[in-house]
């Protein structure tokens, strides 16, 4: 391995580090009156080498939730008419594939220790993408109250995300992708038959 490629594996490890410090800190503890001082200790770090990634604990949280977003959003840019197949949804799927994998870190976030507005802004955040890929599907001819059934999509989405936090491994993502894609389907044929109307 290079220089180069050695240093950047280094920051990985002292983020990674850093991360999962600040996370079982929030496993005890609200992260608001987690601190700087408490991380850097539990890191064995110096709080230069904390400053040179993150600008304060709220970065460092904004981060983790960024992260955790992206990971989720990346499979549902991939949906499309195209690439869609009756009762086979597996670009769904891997959303629910993404939240098993960092069930731990979504339980942390959503507890009571943890950031309720990052449930807010992964709503938000799902439903302006699904919102701009309806109106790309509809263009001129969008359906009235759009808004409306983008949000119920979502929420179900959503819920689902619960519903598997709740349940374990008593659900397979396969079942979850598979409910959640004909759950999708349906009110894309109710979006479409209206659009026809107007």
């Amino acid at each position: 391995m290079n220089k180069k490629g050695e240093e950047n594996r280094r920051v990985r490890q002292t983020q990674t580090l850093i991360k999962e410090t600040f996370l079982r800190f929030m496993e005890s503890k609200p992260y608001t009156t987690i601190s700087v001082k408490e991380i850097v200790k539990a890191c064995d770090i110096n709080r230069a080498t904390f400053y040179y990634h993150y600008d304060n604990i709220y970065d460092l949280l904004n981060e983790i939730e960024t992260e955790l977003i992206d990971e989720i959003l990346e499979p549902i840019r991939k949906i499309s008419k195209e690439t869609y197949v009756e009762g086979e949804h597996p670009f769904i799927t891997e959303v629910y594939k993404s939240f098993r994998a960092h069930k731990r870190i979504y339980k942390i976030l959503l507890g009571k220790n943890g950031d309720m507005s990052f449930l807010l802004r992964l709503f938000n955040e799902v439903t302006e993408y699904s919102r701009k890929n309806w109106i790309k599907t509809y263009e001129s001819r969008c359906p009235k109250n759009l808004d409306a059934y983008n949000y119920y999509v979502v929420g179900g989405e959503l819920a689902l995300l619960f519903y598997q936090q709740k349940n374990g491994d008593s659900i397979s993502t396969e079942e979850l992708g598979y409910i959640s894609g004909e759950f999708m389907a349906i009110t894309e044929k109710i979006l479409s038959e209206i659009s026809k109307e107007s």
